[in-house]
């Protein structure tokens, strides 16, 4: 029944309710706005009261032993208790100006732990054909209502390569699905027991070479396929790197797509032309949406370099003469990387196309930021990551652009809420004014992934720490923190381990069919709700879309690279290799880690960690002096962490 309950009728609703308690919970929330189900250790942990003064005392009490556990005065409808960091498994509860919040828990890991598995859920669910819902809808090919630009590879294989372990780990719901001429099986299946995630990532890209979509977007995303196979393919058919390279080289430069997509404004879609149009706030063409996808084929294209010297992103390849593949020497283990013809191609391509951005983007126009609803991660990604992988190649000034990105981002972050606004002169989300007109759930969780993309090359370290603050505030925002008080899931109760009250109400139809997905993200507070009118209630157009959760994907991704560390130290004779990253998800028991290390002789191999305790943001182990490394990866390319033995 609970599969059923996003399609049921609302009087039938009601009456189950009554024996059930799964109804739409009409309860209004405390003015104390937090993140309802709970926060990281060591984190930001912010709350909003909108209705309390300045000086306004507060207390943070453990709800489960009665006591004050740490105290503060609220600033600017602010309160602040990111220094209590309890090792506690209670509950607590912000107390202030006689209102008390709703419970929530502190924990590592805590908001990976929550929204992991669902973030996975929803893309197992929301799948066209096979998901939830079998029958055929319109403007879908691998997911439901997902036209072009719903970008799934571009966060499905982010999300596995900055957090590997995670998603390995996690209990297989996918079986192979009979192929379907037409639609999906030019890609031979993967071995049943890969990941949940690897399992995703093959469909989407079966379904974009058996059905020949040539969309720019789509053949694209087929990039991150080939950037990630060296960890894919342990699990997948050489077929499939063979027929997805086949058909990039076939497509990439064609300018004409297969068909016509549903609110598609490419002018063209050869991805190695200059892209100078911008989309709408639909989200449906983002600037600079070429560079990654020609960042990435470069990293594939290009043979591997005369020297064993550890490479940053470990994926260049020699010609091995009879396969045609490549070997790498540092790791004596196919990477089945090809020499592909003019690969400065791909790279002059995402060169030009930064240059644009740099010369001819403006961070003040909101159209080129967070009028891109959903799908402004896509731009500042590809910025951040061309100047990651190619500091002394990039164009002039795009370090200052993506300075001049942050400033203008906190700027317009500097309210209660913490939260981006549109503009700085009052409108809040691009949402406008009409009732039917946009809504904007990935607007708010995609920006964590813009924020964190950003701010390894900001300079100024208090802007940078801001960045990181904005970055936790925005998925509070999704978990209550904003002036509705609500989760922008409609499921949230139900779903989410904390969470107490859901969004208002859901749509249960709609091209995508969401009705019975898991973890949908439906609605999020519109302009008429900031910046504080809780009483404008259930306000315009609420329906979920896999574009929103994808750009809540990327997010994920990018909160797991910036809280990822990993050290080599000497001790005692030995190796010492010491990992923190989000993987303890069971309080209750000591987990494992893997991580890679490059040993002197130019070899790789895996070593098993173990966590430090049943609690613990850590996770070691330990090499004898015979086996010493010269630097150790956890994840992998432009989202792995490294370390180096000094």
């Amino acid at each position: 029944m609970t599969m059923m309950r996003r399609t049921l009728p609302i009087i039938l609703i009601a009456i189950l309710a009554a024996h059930e308690g799964w109804a739409a919970d009409s309860r209004e929330p405390p003015p104390i706005y937090l993140n309802q189900s709970g926060f990281n250790l060591g984190k930001p942990k912010r709350f909003t009261a909108p209705t309390l003064p300045d000086g306004t005392f507060f207390q943070v009490v453990n709800r489960v032993a009665g006591k004050v556990v740490h105290e503060g005065t609220i600033e600017k409808h602010i309160g602040d208790f990111s220094d209590f960091n309890p090792q506690s498994a209670d509950e607590f509860v912000v107390k202030a100006g006689g209102f008390t919040s709703f419970p929530f828990r502190i924990g590592h890991g805590w908001f990976e732990r929550v929204t992991y598995q669902n973030a996975v859920n929803f893309m197992i669910d929301s799948r066209h054909y096979v998901g939830t819902y079998k029958k055929p809808c319109v403007g879908s090919f691998g997911w439901r209502d997902d036209h072009h630009f719903a970008f799934e590879l571009r966060t499905l294989v982010p999300q596995y390569l900055s957090n590997p372990v995670a998603y390995e780990r996690m209990p297989s719901q996918i079986t192979y699905p009979k192929p379907q001429r037409g639609l999906w099986g030019a890609l031979q299946p993967y071995q049943e027991d890969a990941p949940d995630v690897v399992k995703l990532i093959h469909w989407g890209a079966d379904v974009t070479v058996t059905q020949e979509l040539t969309h720019e977007f789509l053949k694209g995303d087929l990039a991150y396929f080939l950037y990630a196979w060296p960890q894919l393919k342990r699990w997948l058919p050489e077929q499939n790197y063979r027929a997805v390279l086949q058909y990039v080289q076939a497509t990439w430069e064609q300018p004409t797509a297969d068909r016509k997509y549903p609110y598609d404004r490419s002018p063209e879609h050869n991805l190695f032309a200059l892209k100078t149009r911008l989309g709408t706030t639909k989200g449906e063409l983002p600037p600079g949406h070429s560079v990654m996808p020609n960042l990435l084929m470069y990293e594939v294209a290009k043979q591997c370099l005369e020297t064993n010297a550890r490479l940053p992103v470990p994926n260049l390849g020699e010609i091995d003469g009879e396969t045609g593949f490549g070997r790498c020497r540092q790791f004596q283990s196919p990477l089945r990387r090809d020499k592909l013809p003019d690969a400065e191609k791909f790279f002059n391509a995402a060169h030009r196309q930064v240059q644009w951005m740099v010369e001819n983007l403006d961070w003040e126009d909101p159209q080129t930021t967070k009028g891109q609803r959903m799908s402004e991660h896509v731009t500042m990604t590809g910025l951040a990551c061309f100047l990651q992988l190619h500091p002394d190649r990039a164009p002039a000034g795009l370090r200052k652009k993506i300075n001049d990105w942050a400033r203008v981002a906190v700027r317009r972050s500097n309210n209660m809420w913490d939260f981006r606004r549109l503009t700085d002169e009052g409108r809040w989300t691009p949402s406008g004014d009409k009732h039917t007109m946009w809504n904007e759930p990935g607007n708010v969780v995609g920006f964590p992934a813009c924020a964190l993309a950003a701010a390894p090359f900001v300079d100024d370290p208090s802007l940078r720490a801001r960045l990181h603050e904005l970055a936790i505030s925005h998925m509070d925002n999704c978990f209550g923190r904003n002036p509705c008080g609500r989760h922008f899931s409609y499921d949230a109760r139900r779903e989410i381990e904390g969470c107490d009250l859901g969004w208002y109400s859901h749509l249960p139809g709609g091209i995508g069919k969401l009705g019975d997905v898991r973890f949908v993200l439906d609605g999020a507070p519109k302009h008429v709700h900031y910046p504080y009118h809780p009483e404008a209630g259930n306000y315009g157009w609420t329906e979920g879309w896999v574009n929103f959760n994808t750009a809540f994907n990327l997010s994920l991704a990018y909160m797991a690279k910036a809280d990822t560390e990993l050290t080599l130290q000497q001790k005692d004779g030995a190796v010492v290799v010491r990992l923190r990253a989000p993987l303890n998800f069971d309080y209750e028991k000591r987990e494992t880690a893997r991580v890679e290390l490059h040993l002197e002789d130019g070899s790789a191999q895996e070593i098993t960690l173990h966590e430090e305790s049943a609690s613990s943001a850590f996770f070691t182990g330990s090499l004898t002096p015979q086996e010493k490394p010269v630097s150790a990866s956890y994840g992998y390319g432009y989202l792995a962490t490294e370390a180096v033995l000094e």
